[in-house]
C-alpha cells in the first residue's frame, strides 16, 4: 500500500495495493494458493525523508493442497504482541482449512516454514527500531508455538516439532558492524548463554552492559581505537554507540521470550530452548562461505 505509482513507474502495468490481513487466492490446475498480508515493521522510504508512507507487510503462503504452510515476515523489527498474536491467528485459520488435513474431528499440523531476518544486529540500539536481532528471530518459534497451541487443542511442542526457521540476510552483505554471516556467531552464543545457569548469565549480563556503557562513551572510544580513527570518533556525538559488539540484547531476548512459555521451570525452559533451537534452525550457506 502507498507504492502503486512507483512500480507502475517501473513498467508494471497490474499493480493491486492491500491493507494487512487482505486474502489474495490464485488457482492454477486445480491448486490453490492463498496469500495472506500480514503486519511488518520498517522504516519504508527511498530518500532518507519519507519514512512510513507506504504499509510495510510480510506474507503467510498457504498452498492450500500441500501439507506445508509458509511465513514470510518480512524486512521488521519484532512486533508488538497484538500483532504478533493476530499473525498466529491467520497462520492458524489456514492451518486449519488446508484441504484434506481434517481427519477425525482433528487438524493435522502441515510443516511451518518460517522465514525471519537475522539482523543486522548491530549495534542494537539503533537497529531495533527497524530490524529483529538474529537471536530474537531465533525464539520467534517458540512464541508463535505458544501463540497456536492457545487458538488450538494442541500443546505447544505439537506445533514447535513441526516449526523450521530460516534466517533471512544472512551470508548476503555486511551492514555497518555486521560481519557477512554475523547471525550464525550470535546464534552460536545464544546456545552458549542457555547453557550456564542463573548466576553465571547474570554476571555476564551485567559484563557486556558495562561494555556498551563504556564504549558509549566517546571519549573513551576515542582511546580505544587507533589514531587515526579519532578524526571520526571526534564528529561523533557525545554519546555513540558506534561498533559496540555488546551482547546483552541476547541475554534479554531469551529472558523476554521464556517469560512467554507456561509450564516450564527455568532450567527445564533452557533445555527446551537448547533442543530445539539446533534442530529447527537454519542458517543458508552461500558457496565457499560458512
Amino acid at each position: 500500500m502507498g507504492d502503486k505509482k512507483l512500480l507502475q513507474s517501473f513498467g508494471f502495468e497490474q499493480v493491486e495495493e492491500v491493507e494487512w490481513f487482505t486474502k489474495i487466492s490464485v488457482l492454477k490446475d486445480n491448486n490453490t494458493v492463498n496469500f495472506i498480508s500480514i503486519p511488518a515493521d520498517h522504516r519504508s522510504g527511498r530518500y532518507g525523508l519519507d519514512h512510513h508512507r507506504s504499509l510495510v507487510t510480510g506474507w503467510i503462503i498457504n498452498p492450500e493442497q500441500g501439507n506445508v504452510i509458509f511465513k514470510y515476515s518480512g524486512d521488521t523489527r519484532s512486533l508488538t504482541d497484538e500483532n504478533q498474536i493476530a499473525v498466529d491467528a491467520v497462520l492458524w485459520h489456514e492451518i486449519k482449512n488446508k484441504a484434506s488435513k481434517v481427519t477425525n474431528g482433528g487438524v493435522d499440523i502441515p510443516d511451518i516454514i518460517c522465514f525471519e531476518p537475522s539482523g543486522p544486529n548491530y549495534t542494537r540500539c539503533d537497529m531495533d527500531v527497524t530490524h529483529q536481532s538474529t537471536s530474537y528471530s531465533a525464539l520467534m518459534q517458540f512464541i508463535e508455538a505458544e501463540n497456536l497451541s492457545k487458538l488450538s487443542n494442541k500443546t505447544t511442542e505439537d506445533f514447535i516439532k513441526k516449526i523450521k526457521t530460516i534466517m533471512m540476510h544472512h551470508n548476503k552483505f555486511e551492514f555497518g558492524p555486521d560481519r557477512f554471516n554475523e547471525g550464525l556467531f550470535i546464534f552460536k552464543k545464544l546456545l552458549l548463554y542457555l547453557a550456564l545457569n542463573n548466576r553465571d548469565l547474570s554476571e555476564e549480563l551485567l559484563r557486556q552492559q558495562e561494555k556498551l556503557n563504556l564504549n558509549l562513551d566517546r571519549e573513551q572510544l576515542k582511546k580505544n581505537l587507533p589514531y587515526l580513527s579519532r578524526p571520526l570518533i571526534s564528529s561523533l556525538p557525545t554519546q555513540t554507540s558506534l561498533l559496540v559488539h555488546a551482547k546483552d540484547f541476547i541475554i534479554n531476548d531469551f529472558l523476554t521470550v521464556s517469560k512467554k512459555v507456561k509450564g516450564l521451570d527455568e532450567e527445564q525452559i533452557k533445555q527446551y530452548f537448547s533442543v530445539y533451537l539446533k534442530r529447527n534452525t537454519i542458517f543458508p550457506k552461500t558457496k565457499g562461505k560458512d
